[in-house]
């Protein structure tokens, strides 16, 4: 996690934790190629220019291809995904308690930067 946050000094601590511990559990995958240092970074580069928080699955999924240097290896890493980020992000809908005679509330989730990105490129 150093080497990370040496080069990426602006990436959250908490953030960098989490994203060294999903690299490292792609590592004991039996990978073409496993990330490297190199590609971690890159990859940590790109989260945070993105304005990400947290190891939203979204975003993991959609951010592979910085992270994974071969196609069969993002499509491996795709299907298990899922199970694979640490946990330790927001909850992507709250739910209330219901109370009688009241309707459970279920809040939308927080806009990110890389919807902002998206639609501002149609995506």
């Amino acid at each position: 996690m150093a080497i990370v946050l040496t080069k990426v000094p602006d990436l959250p601590r908490g953030l960098a934790g989490r994203l060294v511990e999903f690299v490292q559990t792609l590592r004991r995958l039996p990978l073409k190629k496993p990330p490297s240092i190199a590609e971690t970074i890159d990859w940590a580069g790109t989260i945070l220019l993105l304005g990400a928080r947290f190891l939203e699955p979204a975003l993991v999924a959609d951010t592979l291809g910085a992270l994974l240097k071969y196609e069969e290896d993002v499509q491996k890493v795709a299907e298990r995904l899922p199970g694979l980020i640490p946990a330790d992000g927001p909850e992507t809908a709250a739910v209330s308690e219901p109370s009688a005679g009241r309707e459970t509330n279920v809040e939308e989730p927080e806009r990110t930067r890389l919807d902002d990105l998206l639609a501002r490129f149609a995506f």
